[in-house]
């Protein structure tokens, strides 16, 4: 018997799209034999402690497949993300790499094509090259364009058009009889048709994938941590390091690249990537200087700094104290992550992908070092090392 596809039916919780959304989740559950999920249906603001957006998103990443309709109405708008509950669920589905589908009102539409997405275009460019980063609110953007239609459509409705353009979603035509209502038997079709091919590509063995994926990074994470503690070890003898070198090399070895993202509630965005670790350093304060004890990989630096070096990342982040620190050089295009542990500073070298600027990377800090941290591993990595360091005896 072929698995079920979990989908997520997506809209504005607006009266015109109500018969659809209905007419949509009997056809997927009862003729095509899938598991729809719909807001208010099968699922709801329920238990009463669970914030009913949250719910929303973690039913997305349940589903398989995510399905959009868009009228001329947006929803509710979250002050807190300033976007609205739908534009949140798109998100979290394209962040998720969902199978995702779109049907849009023809003419809203064209509306769109012709009045709002060269200005939203421009001014979304515009902000990029002077800011190095996505503009704060397009919707401000959509609001100070003269004569639109805001008798008949929610000025967020171009916003979130503009979002599914820029990342390459295609709009299915949403089309309307004569009479001035949906053609519902059309609209299904076109769905059947796009499920077909979606199931043929294997769709339904998402969940399996995803559960076994999810098993094997928590296997790895396990087997890198113990294989970690392991190989340190290794390179620690009567509560000292027995060669620095080595000890070096094996911490860089496991300290990896992953993905920088937005600190947003809800939608998480992507912000960019970073490379593992290309190079280490160790230092350590004696008296007014930081004296490189050991490096490895591509790590340079000087044999010393003074402690009072304003330009040297290994003396400030000494001064920051027993905290993760995280400098920048544009010319190299390299993150530099300091941790202290008494008086040695670690230094850890990784190259950041992407058009940075020193104003964007003051504007994400916490992103950046949050990236860092939360990639598999790293964290639990460092404060292994951290734990060796603060163990060993005074050598001096």
């Amino acid at each position: 018997m072929a698995q079920k596809a979990k989908i997520f039916i997506s809209s504005s919780a607006q009266g015109e799209l109500r018969t659809l959304r209905e007419k949509t989740f009997e056809f997927l559950k009862d003729k095509l034999g899938h598991d729809p999920q719909m807001y208010e249906k099968n699922f709801g603001p329920w238990p009463a402690y669970v914030n009913s957006v949250q719910r929303c998103l973690d039913k997305v990443r349940e589903c398989e497949i995510f399905l959009l309709y868009i009228y001329n109405k947006a929803g509710t708008i979250v002050q807190s993300e300033r976007k609205t509950v739908t534009h949140l669920e798109f998100l979290e589905a394209y962040r998720q790499q969902k199978e995702i589908i779109v049907f849009a009102e023809k003419e809203t539409k064209s509306v769109f094509f012709q009045m709002f997405k060269q200005p939203l275009e421009e001014a979304a460019q515009f902000y990029l090259e002077q800011h190095g980063r996505p503009h704060p609110s397009l919707l401000d953007v959509v609001q100070s364009i003269p004569d639109r239609p805001t008798d008949m459509y929610d000025d967020y409705t171009w916003v979130i058009l503009y979002d599914l353009l820029e990342k390459g979603i295609y709009f299915e035509d949403l089309t309307v009889n004569d009479n001035g209502e949906f053609e519902i038997d059309f609209t299904l079709n076109r769905l059947s048709d796009y499920l077909s091919d979606m199931l043929r590509r294997g769709a339904t063995m998402l969940p399996v994938a995803e559960e076994f994926i999810s098993a094997t990074e928590l296997v790895s994470q396990y087997d890198d941590y113990r294989d970690l503690a392991v190989e340190l070890m290794r390179t620690v003898e009567n509560v000292s390091i027995s060669d620095w070198r080595d000890f070096l090399a094996v911490l860089k070895e496991k300290m990896r690249g992953g993905e920088i993202l937005t600190n947003n509630q809800y939608a998480k965005d992507s912000l960019g990537t970073f490379e593992s670790c290309s190079g280490i350093t160790l230092y350590k304060r004696s008296g007014n200087i930081m004296e490189r004890v050991a490096r490895d990989g591509r790590a340079r630096g000087e044999d010393f700094y003074p402690l009072d070096d304003q330009e040297s990342y290994v003396s400030l982040g000494y001064h920051a104290g027993e905290t993760e620190t995280l400098f920048y050089s544009e010319t190299k295009r390299m993150l530099y992550l300091t941790s202290r542990k008494g008086e040695y500073v670690l230094s850890f070298h990784f190259r950041l992908n992407g058009d940075w600027t020193e104003s964007r990377i003051q504007h994400y800090k916490k992103e950046l070092l949050d990236g860092i941290l939360d990639t598999q591993g790293n964290e639990e990595c460092l404060k292994f090392a951290k734990l060796l360091l603060g163990g060993i005896r005074n050598e001096g």
